[in-house]
């Protein structure tokens, strides 16, 4: 079974693919049934394409990062409370422990994502191949400011760009 959101790239892999004949199916993950017979799930970076919640520790509580525009019509972040009630209980159930004015990115989605996988294969292998980080690398990254999500928001035709940082402890 292959997921792929681009038409173009599910062309392309049924091309490759097709003396697999039989063996290889095109469907939406959220649409499929338990996988029974062994299967193989491979994905390359995918958990980090999945949308964050940009989240900071301020005066004892967590703000969301939100795009706004400013008065010069430049997009611009501006703070905001929670858009989820699962961010405040992803924060009760991890270790994240944040220090004030600490800002960090939580991508629930990605949890979804292999909460899913791991329901429908019954027998197989899900191989992830990604670059992510263990939660001190990135806490040591945001306190420095040294991430690409500390510039202003950008724009790039219709969509704007937030890329997130996976934590892979917090899948364990």
């Amino acid at each position: 079974m292959i997921d792929e959101a681009s038409s173009n790239a599910r062309v392309r892999a049924a091309n490759r693919l097709a003396h697999f004949g039989e063996r290889v199916e095109f469907r939406h993950l959220a649409n499929a049934k338990v996988l029974s017979e062994p299967c193989i799930v491979f994905s390359n970076e995918l958990l980090d394409a999945f949308p964050v919640h940009r989240i900071q520790f301020s005066g004892g509580r967590f703000l969301e990062f939100y795009v706004d525009v400013d008065e010069h019509e430049n997009f611009c972040w501006k703070t905001g409370k929670l858009s989820n009630a699962h961010l405040a209980e992803f924060f009760e159930r991890t270790s994240n422990k944040l220090f004030e004015g600490q800002i960090v990115e939580v991508n629930l989605a990605a949890a979804d994502y292999i909460r899913r996988v791991g329901e429908l294969v019954q027998d197989g292998y899900v191989v992830t191949v990604d670059y992510g980080a263990e939660t001190a690398e990135r806490r040591a990254a945001s306190l420095c400011g040294n991430t690409a999500r500390d510039s202003s928001p950008s724009f790039c035709g219709e969509l704007i760009g937030l890329s997130g940082r996976t934590g892979f402890d917090e899948y364990d």
